[in-house]
């Protein structure tokens, strides 16, 4: 059985090369809240199956730059998007990644 994600929100720093996904993971008759930490390559495969799933926006466009200080912190919210929620193989076909659950 698939596992899905449904995304709220994308964030990382750019010093960083860790990114969290938040969102509600759906596996069969279970959904939960959770945050799946992964790369860049992650982060790439699901910009682009977001891009993929809503053609008409720009999920580029979306990506808002916030500093503070040296640093530069990147954050995605997916409200303005029809369609987020995307089958977690593709982010594991990149590094392996960690589930956060509360």
């Amino acid at each position: 059985m698939a596992t899905q994600i449904n995304i709220k929100g994308i964030y990382f720093l750019s010093s960083s090369q860790e990114v969290s996904i938040v969102g509600t993971v759906q596996q069969g008759i279970f959904s939960y809240p959770s945050e799946i930490v992964t790369d860049h390559s992650g982060l790439n495969l699901v910009m682009n199956q977001l891009q993929h799933l809503n053609p008409d926006m720009d999920v580029y466009g979306l990506l808002e730059n916030l500093q503070n200080g040296a640093t530069q912190y990147y954050e995605l919210s997916t409200t303005l998007l029809a369609h987020t929620s995307i089958d977690t193989s593709f982010i594991s076909s990149a590094k392996p990644y960690r589930e956060l659950r509360a």
